[in-house]
This record gives C-alpha cells, structure tokens and sequence, in this order.
C-alpha cells in the first residue's frame, strides 16, 4: 500500500498575492491580455480583492473602455475607499465620460488622502 503524499496548502491570501504579482508584471510589460486574464481570476475567488478591481480599471481605461474601467474603480473604492490612487483614478474615469456630478468629492477626498498617505511615509522613512 503506498500511502499519498499529502497535498501542500496554499493560504489564499499568499496565492492571490501570487497571482497578483505575475498579472502587475504583464502590465508593465505591455501584455495587457494576459494581465486583464490574472486580475479576473483573481476577482473570481476575491470579488472585492480592491487592487485587482483597481489594476483592471487602470487597464481598462488604457484600453479606451471608459465604462468597465469606472464600474470597477467604483467598486476599489467601495472595498478600500481610503486609497488616494484609486479615487484619482476613478476621478479621472468620471472627466473623461464627462460626468462631473461627483467631482468635487473625489477631487478633495483623494487630494486629502494623498496628502495623509505621504505624510504616513514620511514619518514612517525618519523613523
């Protein structure tokens, strides 16, 4: 009787950032296919995973499709609204189809975040 070697576990959170890593890779590098691929199979175990909505909204927008980017920018900041990048982001999504009705808010809450999360660094490198 031979006995299976058990499986070795994965914890999600290691194989999501995993799999995150490789899809940023393929951003940078221009493969926006495969990128747009790892970032939905990511969404599939973690629909509220914020970097991957937030990656795919980048990308989306880089690809001309305005509408899909801000739905899933939206959703980023829905998940994780204290990210300056994302609400910028998505502010720019919303001048870009026009739609200034929200302006304001993203303007001055991603302006004070951004201000907040280089103050934290700052403090964080002198320390």
């Amino acid at each position: 009787m031979t006995s299976a070697l058990p499986r070795p576990f994965i914890p999600i959170t290691q194989l999501l950032t995993a799999v995150m890593q490789i899809a940023a890779e393929h951003h940078r590098a221009g493969r926006h296919t495969a990128a747009k691929t790892m970032y939905r199979e990511v969404l599939a175990l973690d629909p509220r995973h914020a970097d991957a909505l937030f990656l795919l909204g980048v990308l989306e927008r880089q690809a001309g499709q305005l509408e899909e980017a801000q739905r899933h920018l939206s959703e980023a900041t829905r998940w994780a609204a204290n990210r300056a990048p994302m609400e910028a982001e998505l502010r720019m999504i919303e001048q870009l189809l026009g739609r200034r009705d929200r302006k304001p808010a993203h303007s001055w809450r991603a302006a004070g975040l951004y201000q907040t999360d280089c103050s934290a660094l700052a403090t964080t490198a002198r320390a």
